[in-house]
């Protein structure tokens, strides 16, 4: 990882292209993660391991037990196919 020119910002590159940016909003922290995706990337295989990720990062905040990743693939995976498939219209 390493700074961002812009405040509050960490890139990072090994096989992806990850981004995190911290921002402030009413005294809380924002955390928003870009993945830019290669040319030849599958967002319908990538999209729903980010969402099960994330949904188990807010999990193990609340103290909640962790969600079951057969919940997210393949049953989002249409979803994403479709996303990508309008980004390359």
């Amino acid at each position: 990882m390493r700074a961002s020119p812009a405040p509050g910002g960490l890139r990072g590159r090994r096989v992806r292209h990850l981004e995190a940016w911290l921002s402030e909003h009413d005294g809380t922290t924002e955390l928003r993660f870009v993945h830019h995706l290669d040319a030849d990337a599958n967002a319908a295989e990538v999209g729903p391991g980010w969402e099960y990720y994330l949904d188990r990062l807010v999990a193990s905040r609340a103290g909640a037990p962790p969600p079951d990743f057969d919940d997210y693939y393949p049953a989002q995976s249409a979803y994403y196919e479709q996303q990508q498939t309008t980004v390359e219209a």
